[in-house]
């Protein structure tokens, strides 16, 4: 990673979250990613645990902000930086062994603060990929999460379908809070 930075304003690389986690790993949702940087709404970004950049542009961008909510606050700093032309570099040979929480509380709040995160992102750079949905389309929604429980599939299914909920209340809440469309 320290090599990197030699060429790169930015650098991030893999998230392995199985070998230190053990079966939470399973049910645990991990963000979507783009030839190794995880994204969200069509752009990239370094995940927090496991970036580098150099001082110059972490004073450029203004640091991590810190009104966020506990999530998404990486991803606030990578869009902001992308927009003053540093973009992430990924590194393959820079991983990072996560430890996802086990207990199913700690991970409810994680993911609740997650979802909140994520409407706080959505509120401040509205990003013309993401349409928020009507209340007749959220309400639709939100039913449709609540009849996928799953009654059969065991308790890591169940466990699954709780951090969704969790992700999708904190996402829910937030929006709230701040007078906008949940996205």
């Amino acid at each position: 990673m320290h090599a990197a930075l030699d060429s790169a304003p930015l650098v991030s690389g893999p998230v392995e979250t199985t070998e230190l986690s053990g079966r939470s790993a399973g049910w645990v949702p991990i963000a979507e990613r783009t030839e190794g940087l995880f994204e969200v709404w069509g752009h990239s970004y370094g995940i927090g645990a496991n970036l580098g950049l150099r001082r110059s542009v972490w004073s450029e961008v203004g640091g991590f902000a810190e009104d966020y909510p506990a999530g998404a606050e990486e991803i606030d700093f990578a869009w902001r930086a992308a927009d003053r032309g540093h973009l992430f570099t990924y590194v393959p040979d820079a991983l990072v062994h996560y430890r996802i929480r086990t207990d199913l509380r700690g991970v409810l709040r994680q993911q609740y603060n997650s979802g909140r995160g994520t409407a706080t992102l959505y509120s401040r750079f509205k990003p013309e990929s993401v349409v928020p949905k009507s209340v007749l389309r959220r309400t639709h929604h939100e039913l449709m999460l609540l009849r996928q429980f799953p009654l059969r599939g065991g308790p890591d299914a169940r466990r699954r379908w709780l951090t969704l909920t969790a992700f999708e209340a904190g996402k829910l809440v937030e929006a709230r809070r701040l007078g906008i469309r949940a996205p």
